[in-house]
């Protein structure tokens, strides 16, 4: 009886919490959204390194706690700050060709 309520307790450990760790940060459980045994163990380094695209297509659940922490930035502000640094670079483009119609 013993080892088949350490199962259950376990079972429903993993199913409840998520474990990160990686990137310098301390480890840190937090209670997943909803009863998964998907992603119970998150190292950040691998999560961290992918394409923002790969990870709200194959780990939507640790894409949003991950927003909500503050340890990954969300898609509105990703999106700002890359329209901000296109939006720099065209500028810098237009000074330049007028620059260089300015010097014909």
């Amino acid at each position: 009886m013993g080892i088949g309520l350490a199962l259950i307790s376990l079972s429903l450990l993993t199913g409840t919490f998520r474990l990160y760790y990686g990137r310098g940060l301390d480890p840190k459980i937090v209670t997943k959204d909803s009863f998964s045994f998907v992603d119970t163990i998150v190292n950040l380094d691998n999560i961290l390194g992918q394409p923002r695209v790969v990870v709200a297509a194959e780990h939507p659940a640790i894409k949003t706690q991950l927003e909500a922490m503050g340890v990954l930035e969300t898609d509105e502000t990703a999106e700002r700050r890359i329209m901000r640094d296109i939006n720099g670079k065209a500028k810098q483009e237009v000074e330049e060709i007028n620059r260089m119609i300015r010097e014909k």
